[in-house]
């Protein structure tokens, strides 16, 4: 699908660029019929990589245990209500306003 979608194109690496190393990471998954799956993703080698060189900052977003205490208190004390949402993608889709060559 990554292919069919156009979500990289093969060039050629121009001498004053560095490519980030990457690999297969497959996974087995068991469906409740027995038969077998396999998922497969590509990672980059993050520990290839050299801060203010291949990358200049990180984003990981977190919620501490506190601040989810919090919210919670306030939706319920003000009768709010809370609805959960599935992100698990939401970095897929995400655009890169950057050149990133992989190998």
């Amino acid at each position: 699908s990554l292919h069919v979608n156009n979500t990289w194109t093969v060039e050629r690496l121009p001498d004053d660029s560095r490519a980030i190393s990457t690999k297969w990471v497959y996974k087995k998954k068991i469906r409740a019929d027995g038969s077998i799956r396999w998922k497969s993703r590509l990672v980059a080698k993050g520990y290839n990589q050299t801060l203010g060189v291949d990358y200049f900052r990180t984003y990981a977003p977190t919620l501490s245990l506190s601040s989810l205490r919090s919210f919670l208190a306030i939706c319920t004390i003000q009768q709010l209500e809370i609805h959960n949402i599935d992100i698990d993608t939401a970095y897929l889709y995400g655009l890169i306003d950057a050149l990133v060559y992989l190998r």
